[in-house]
Order: C-alpha cells, then sequence, then structure tokens
C-alpha cells in the first residue's frame, strides 16, 4: 500500500475511534482547515472523519493532523488513568437516571432529527441563545462527560444513548410543557431542567462523588451538542 494512504488510513481508524464530531471540527480550525472545506449536515462520522483526513492531506497539513490527534489521545489516555472508580460512579448516575425515566417512551428519535447538526460553540449561542455563561461551561465541562463516556463504552456499557433520547424527551415534554417557549427563555429552560434532575439525585450518590454537578450539566451539554434539545 502506498504509504500516504497508509497514513491517511491510520489516521482515519484514530480519529473514528477517539474523537465525536465537535472534536475533529476542533482539530481542524487547529491545524489551520475550515470545517466548512470538508463538513456537511448529516454526513455519517466515518465519512466525515475519511473527508478530514483527505482534506489535511490535500493542504499539506498530515504531520500536523497527526501530532495532533496523537495529542489528543495522549490526553484522554491521562484522563482515564484515573483509574475506573470515576466510571463506576458515573454508571450509577447513568443508571440512576434511567430508572426515573423509566416510563418515558424507549422508542428512538434521529439525533439532529429537529435541527441540522452545528458547531457545538454555534448551537449553544446562536441556536439555543443561551448566556455566555453556560456557553463557558459546557465548552469547559463537556470533554470531560466525552471522556467518561467512552470509557464507559469501553467497559461495554451501551445504555448512555438511551439515556440521552430519553433525556431529550424528557426536556420537550417535562420542561418545555412547564415553561412554554413563548413564555421561557433557554437559560431558563436549562436552569429548571439542572435543577429537576438534581432533584433526582439521592444522599448517597451525591455524597460519594464531589463532581456530581458538573456531571449533570455535562449530560446535558452532551444532550445539547447532539441537537437533540434547545433547538428552538
Amino acid at each position: 500500500m502506498d504509504s500516504n494512504l497508509h497514513k491517511q488510513d491510520k489516521l482515519i481508524q484514530m480519529i473514528t475511534c477517539d474523537c465525536d464530531r465537535s472534536d475533529i471540527l476542533s482539530i481542524s480550525r487547529s491545524i489551520g482547515i475550515r470545517p466548512s472545506d470538508f463538513d456537511s449536515p448529516n454526513l455519517p462520522m466515518r465519512q466525515l472523519a475519511e473527508d478530514f483526513v483527505t482534506r489535511a492531506f490535500q493542504k499539506g497539513k498530515s504531520e500536523e493532523l497527526l501530532k495532533e490527534v496523537n495529542l489528543r489521545k495522549i490526553g484522554l489516555v491521562s484522563k482515564n488513568s484515573v483509574g475506573d472508580k470515576s466510571v463506576e460512579i458515573f454508571m450509577k448516575l447513568l443508571n440512576h437516571f434511567l430508572n426515573k425515566f423509566d416510563d418515558i417512551e424507549e422508542k428512538e428519535f434521529d439525533e439532529s432529527e429537529l435541527f441540522d447538526p452545528i458547531e457545538f460553540e454555534e448551537k449553544m449561542r446562536v441556536r439555543a441563545n443561551l448566556s455566555e455563561d453556560i456557553v463557558r461551561a459546557g465548552v469547559r465541562i463537556k470533554s470531560d462527560i466525552t471522556v467518561l463516556r467512552r470509557k464507559a463504552y469501553a467497559l461495554d456499557y451501551k445504555k448512555y444513548k438511551t439515556l440521552i433520547q430519553k433525556l431529550a424527551k424528557y426536556y420537550m415534554y417535562t420542561i418545555c410543557i412547564k415553561y412554554p417557549l413563548n413564555e421561557f427563555d433557554s437559560n431558563t429552560r436549562f436552569g429548571h431542567l439542572y435543577n429537576e434532575l438534581l432533584a433526582m439525585i439521592p444522599d448517597e450518590l451525591y455524597e460519594n462523588d464531589s463532581n456530581i454537578e458538573e456531571k449533570i450539566e455535562g449530560i446535558i451539554f452532551d444532550t445539547i451538542s447532539k441537537c437533540l434539545i434547545f433547538n428552538e
């Protein structure tokens, strides 16, 4: 196999395994490639990775891309090196919410069903019209939740997608009914969603996890990033 093709295949595999859509768009900006050069709405992850890598090679940025992906992979390993205890606590939190949402129908609706997927910060700031404080918190926290989610998947925990689907329905059919879009702004609904989720947490979970409040915010932000909620 041609060495360049081999490098491309290796990078595509690394990006597909270790990155999500927001990671790819962030890396592209880091190496000076505009997302609009390769991204388009509803593009599957594998195709997005392939198109991104192809564009990087066309622009002569293959070495920069490899360096950036490796740096992010090292960061992922470093964050995961704290051990499985944090993931175990995270999975207990996820299971608790799944139990709370047990009566919500499990039939899935597609991510981005209500809105074309767009870059996370733009979604938060422009589409959801959330305050700058919430946007900054989302950018800061979301990557940590992404790491925990990937680690949970690596440990064969498959229910995370079910949870965010149910959370999306809880937002639409509980929060938006209590706080209608034409009467309350996004910041108000975000606050009520967070407070209602926090109120669901039993004392034993709260006492055993000093970061549980950030985890709750992170789950909300992750659901927002997939364009499942705050599409108004």
